[in-house]
């Protein structure tokens, strides 16, 4: 059974000054080397401070039958540190794993738990993209 992912691409600004092409196209070649299928892409030009009711993409990887969240790098989550912790708690509640691109980490180990290493570095990273915000 081939695994399935949705992309995840998110800019802040609505304008011509930046786009999601970029995180899509290298997201996709990734898929494509290991073999994952890929069942849908949200891209949003949305604030990363944006709550969580308010992505489409985290209900649609918890209520369909993904196996992963594939990202650029973790702040395109969310800029919220909050937000963010509490993302990847819905997302491995449903068994989604979250790939993160710019780290080549996953958050979940093959046997379906959280990878503490990674735990930490998603805490640490979430709260620096807060700050950064």
């Amino acid at each position: 059974m081939k695994t399935k992912a949705v992309i995840y691409a998110r800019v802040s600004s609505s304008n011509d000054r930046q786009d999601t092409t970029r995180q899509i196209e290298d997201l996709r070649k990734y898929a494509v080397s290991q073999n994952i299928e890929i069942v849908n892409v949200f891209q949003e030009h949305i604030s990363g401070a944006k709550k969580n009711e308010e992505r489409q993409v985290l209900t649609d990887c918890t209520t369909h039958s993904v196996n992963y969240l594939l990202l650029s790098e973790l702040s395109r989550l969310g800029r919220s540190t909050l937000q963010v912790l509490r993302s990847l708690e819905m997302l491995h509640e449903a068994k989604v794993s979250v790939y993160i691109q710019n780290l080549g980490l996953y958050t979940l180990q093959a046997d379906g738990k959280v990878n503490p290493i990674v735990s930490v570095l998603t805490t640490m990273l979430a709260e620096m993209g807060n700050i950064e915000r």
